[in-house]
């Protein structure tokens, strides 16, 4: 499984890319779980609380990946290069 970012909806198209399935079995599968999904003119939509409490794998992955990338921002503070001119660190003194 492609690790997701955290978001509060995901599309059929991109679950399914990131599980390796079709959006066709995806959707047999949502059929299946009982997962509640949401169709806005042709787009199909899964709630992120209908994955953690029907598809917890997916959930774990998810909620795995977002730690991980917690941990990478963490690790990378103050290493995002030189500081603009506008920095926060610089007053502006007016007459």
């Amino acid at each position: 499984m492609r690790p997701l970012p955290l978001k509060v909806l995901y599309t059929t198209t991109e679950l399914a890319h990131s599980l390796g399935i079709s959006k066709h079995t995806l959707l047999e599968l949502a059929r299946m779980r009982d997962i509640v999904v949401y169709r806005l003119e042709r787009t199909t939509l899964v709630p992120l609380s209908e994955l953690r409490d029907k598809l917890e794998p997916v959930w774990e992955a998810i909620r795995a990946a977002e730690q991980a990338r917690g941990r990478d921002d963490r690790r990378n503070e103050g290493t995002e290069g030189p500081r603009s001119r506008f920095s926060a660190n610089k007053s502006i003194h007016r007459d």
